[in-house]
Formats: structure tokens, C-alpha cells, sequence
């Protein structure tokens, strides 16, 4: 079975690699509710604090009844795109500012749904890779996430709000 899981993580690596690759794409990740499972980036802590933030926005919409596709957040500096897929985990993926969206999201759905093959076929998901689980219960008080795209983003404000759709 380790060699199998050994295959499996080698493979979401692979594929965050390969998405790593597309123009305008700077770094990828793979979010669980633990912490980070893969990586194409440095710095694990910023991307756990920050997918924790987005996987509880995503939890929060979907006790309220609503199923969140994907979530994009500009920044001076950089685009983050997060996407949920299976097994609690969400999909990131650090772009340049003024990237292409349509090509962004076709690469996503490709990788995210190779993605979630290889985890279903995971009879457990490893742990993370950045050896501190966090807390992944939702939070009463967000706190502030890390800045995206190093420290001259560190007192940056997001310029886009994420919009839930309302019921109905």
C-alpha cells in the first residue's frame, strides 16, 4: 500500500507541475482540511493559512446551502484561484495579475478532475506535507491571510470581494 500511495502523491505532484507549466500560472497547490498535501511552491505555512481561510469561506457557503465552483481573489500582484475538489481538499493555483481567466480555468477543470481521480483512488490521504496540521474547524474571527506573492504584498488589501450567489 505505501508504494501505491508513494505512486498516487508522486502523480499530484505531477500534476500540479504540469499546471505550473501554463502561461501566467506562478506556483500550485493542493489544500486539505489538515494542511498542504502537495506543493510547487515555497513558504507552506502562507499556503496552509491560506487555504484554511478559503476551505472554511467554501464550508461556511455550503452550510448555508450553496455549492461554491471556484474562487478568485485579485491582488496587486498576483491572481489566486482556488477550486474545491474531492475530499475536502481545494486546488490553488498563484497566477500573474492580468492572466487570462478562460485558459486558467480550462486548466483547472483538466488538472482538477485528474486530481480527484487520484485522490478517490487514496484509500487515506497522507499527511501534510508541511508537518503542522491546523485547526480545520471553522473559525468565529478569520484571521488575516497571509499576503500572495511575498512580502512588498504585505499590507495589501484584496481589490475583489468574493460574491456568494443568493438562493432562489
Amino acid at each position: 500500500p505505501r508504494g501505491r500511495r508513494d505512486r498516487q502523491m508522486n502523480r499530484l505532484r505531477e500534476l500540479l507541475q504540469d499546471l505550473r507549466t501554463m502561461p501566467g500560472i506562478t506556483g500550485t497547490f493542493l489544500h486539505r482540511p489538515e494542511g498542504i498535501l502537495a506543493t510547487t511552491m515555497t513558504e507552506p505555512d502562507k499556503q496552509r493559512d491560506v487555504g484554511r481561510v478559503y476551505l472554511n469561506v467554501v464550508n461556511g457557503a455550503f452550510a448555508l446551502g450553496h455549492f461554491v465552483q471556484e474562487i478568485h481573489c485579485s491582488f496587486d500582484n498576483a491572481l489566486l484561484v482556488l477550486r474545491p475538489v474531492s475530499r475536502g481538499c481545494l486546488l490553488g493555483a498563484v497566477c500573474r495579475p492580468g492572466v487570462a481567466h478562460r485558459l486558467i480555468d480550462l486548466s483547472l477543470t483538466m488538472t482538477a478532475k485528474s486530481i480527484e481521480e487520484t485522490l478517490n483512488g487514496m484509500e487515506e490521504l497522507p499527511p501534510p506535507v508541511d508537518g503542522a496540521a491546523v485547526d480545520a474547524e471553522p473559525v468565529a474571527e478569520t484571521p488575516k491571510s497571509a499576503p500572495i506573492g511575498g512580502e512588498e504584498a504585505q499590507d495589501k488589501e484584496p481589490r475583489e470581494a468574493v460574491t456568494l450567489p443568493s438562493e432562489g
